[in-house]
C-alpha cells in the first residue's frame, strides 16, 4: 500500500497540472482531506505529510476523532447536515460544505454566535433534480443566497 506521503505528492501534482492548465496558481488552491472512514492515527499521520484541512461528514464521528487528532488542524463538515446538529456543528467546524436550506443556515448561526468565530459556509446545490439527492433546488437558490445574507 501506498503511504499517504506519496499519495499527496501525487494528489499535488495532479492540482498543478490542472492549475497550469487554468492559468492559477497552485497556492490558490486548498486540498481538504476527506478523513471519514479512517481513525485518527491515519489523520495524524496525513498532518505529518503536510495536510492541515480535513473533512468529515458526520457530526458524532468528528466529534471524537478531532479529539485524538493534533489541534492544530482546521475541520470542515462535507456531509450533509441536519437541523438538529447544525448548531453543534457550527461549533465544531471551521465551514461546512452542505448548507442546503433556511433553517439549517438559521440553526449554525446560532450555534456560531456562541463561538463568536466567523463560520464558512457553502450552499451544497441539487442540480441533478433528484429528490433522493441532497442540496438546495436550483430554483430556490437566490431566496436562500438572500436568507444567508440576513443572518
Amino acid at each position: 500500500m501506498e503511504s499517504i506521503e506519496y499519495r499527496l505528492s501525487e494528489v499535488r501534482k495532479r492540482v498543478s497540472a490542472a492549475c497550469a492548465r487554468a492559468g492559477r496558481r497552485p497556492a490558490e488552491v486548498e486540498i481538504v482531506a476527506v478523513s471519514k472512514g479512517v481513525g485518527p492515527d491515519a489523520v495524524t499521520e496525513a498532518a505529518g505529510a503536510g495536510l492541515r484541512l480535513f473533512g468529515e461528514s458526520r457530526v458524532r464521528e468528528a466529534s471524537s476523532k478531532m479529539r485524538m487528532c493534533p489541534g492544530n488542524l482546521e475541520w470542515h463538515l462535507v456531509g450533509h447536515l441536519q437541523t438538529n446538529k447544525a448548531k453543534d456543528a457550527a461549533r465544531m467546524f471551521a465551514a461546512v460544505h452542505s448548507a442546503d436550506s433556511v433553517r439549517v443556515l438559521e440553526a449554525l448561526d446560532s450555534g456560531r454566535d456562541v463561538t463568536g468565530l466567523a463560520l464558512g459556509v457553502y450552499i451544497q446545490v441539487n442540480v441533478s433534480g433528484e429528490s433522493a439527492k441532497y442540496g438546495c433546488p436550483e430554483d430556490e437558490i437566490e431566496s436562500l443566497l438572500k436568507a444567508a445574507k440576513a443572518l
